[in-house]
């Protein structure tokens, strides 16, 4: 899918370069962004320039989707009230994003750089759609967890032996274990016999697999957002012991990824390819994620030396 944005990208202007992201002419539209002059006269853009704010993204595709061209995204730069950029109303009126038509964007304006014989390799190329794929791929970080909301065992054990202490952590870490076993059986999309069942990594890489075959088929990944909830609600009424803070506060943020995930696949559109291959991959992304949670939950146990 990407190489035909490559190819038709180029193609595209190759043939009608006045099209690439406005079908207005030259005359009214003088960058060719989608805005035409006097538009860009009243948002304050650069009419000479497809790219005011310089985010990669043309001023007209911004107005188009409801943000400031004037802020570069990711900065706060939502417009209130703006719906198809030309409704004023006041209302905030929710929008969805169409990857396919950034992304054609972003090619279109490489492209539009060779046809006025700016030197471009494939590596520019490749760079382009490696920052878009980067910038709407998953990040835990993004994911903000108020430990404060934790119910956090304090482990204050300093009057007891070594060996007392020792025993009584263990303890706390096996109850927690048991507890966060439990929790993940009941509301993970297959049920699980322990933390680290391969058999639940196997069953998201076969459905992750088969949605090259029909991407409409999103019923298993939609189900993550009530079983998330639901994980979410009981996690965070479980006690964690002060040294499974770091783990839990990982579980906390995958589940809201998941949340997050399976939300956007009921948003998935015929008319938004390049969206959809997107929330493919961040499918694929939480398989690792959850792999990688799998792992150190039992490196954790051996680490104490407890068996489920």
């Amino acid at each position: 899918m990407l190489a035909v944005l490559v190819v038709g990208g180029f193609a595209f202007v190759t043939v009608a370069q006045e099209q690439r992201t406005s079908t207005l002419p030259l005359t009214v539209d003088r960058d060719q962004d989608g805005l035409s002059n006097k538009e860009e006269e009243l948002y304050g853009t650069n009419p000479d320039v497809r790219d005011t704010d310089g985010d990669g993204y043309s001023d007209g595709v911004e107005v188009e989707s409801g943000y400031d061209p004037l802020v570069p995204a990711a900065k706060g730069d939502r417009l209130m009230g703006i719906t198809n950029g030309r409704d004023t109303s006041g209302a905030d009126i929710a929008y969805s994003r169409n990857l396919t038509n950034e992304l054609r964007t972003r090619v279109a304006g490489i492209a539009f750089d060779v046809v006025n014989g700016k030197q471009v390799t494939l590596d520019d190329v490749d760079k382009e759609i490696g920052d878009f794929l980067e910038k709407n791929a998953i990040d835990l970080d993004d994911v903000v967890i108020n430990v404060n909301d934790i119910h956090v065992k304090k482990q204050n054990y300093e009057d007891m032996s070594s060996k007392e202490r020792k025993q009584q952590v263990k303890k706390d870490v096996k109850t927690y274990m048991t507890a966060l076993t439990y929790v993940i059986s009941l509301y993970a999309p297959q049920s699980l016999n322990s933390i680290g069942a391969d058999a639940f990594a196997q069953q998201m890489v076969a459905q992750t697999a088969s949605l090259e075959d029909d991407y409409t088929n999103t019923t298993y990944f939609e189900q993550f957002v009530p079983r998330g909830e639901k994980l979410l609600a009981e996690l965070n009424n479980i006690e964690v012991p002060e040294v499974m803070l770091p783990l839990h506060v990982e579980g906390l943020k995958i589940a809201h990824t998941a949340i997050s995930i399976g939300k956007s696949f009921e948003d998935i559109s015929p008319d938004d390819p390049a969206g959809a291959a997107l929330i493919f991959s961040r499918a694929r992304a939480l398989m690792v994620l959850v792999a990688d949670f799998s792992e150190r939950a039992t490196e954790e146990m051996a680490k104490y030396d407890i068996t489920l």
